[in-house]
């Protein structure tokens, strides 16, 4: 049985609302590594700078995964 356009459509709409909310999730993570880091030493181990750029790096992962969902949106759909 061929896949149903209209339901490849609503599985992609999923997905792309799941990479969404996921992105969402990793700039509040962000903004909240960036304010709490005011208040690290410079001796912590992680330093302030390691876990500013894992947040960073997790922030980048989810907006290259939503344009990779984005990228592979069916044609003619919604």
């Amino acid at each position: 049985m061929p896949d149903d356009p209209k339901a490849r459509w609503r599985r992609w709409e999923i997905e792309h609302q799941a990479a969404v909310e996921a992105l969402r999730k990793a700039e509040e993570g962000y903004q909240r590594v960036i304010a709490g880091s005011a208040f690290l030493s410079a001796g912590e181990d992680p330093s302030p700078v390691e876990v500013q750029h894992d947040a960073l790096n997790r922030l980048e992962e989810a907006r290259r995964h939503l344009d990779e969902v984005r990228q592979a949106r069916p044609a003619g759909g919604g």
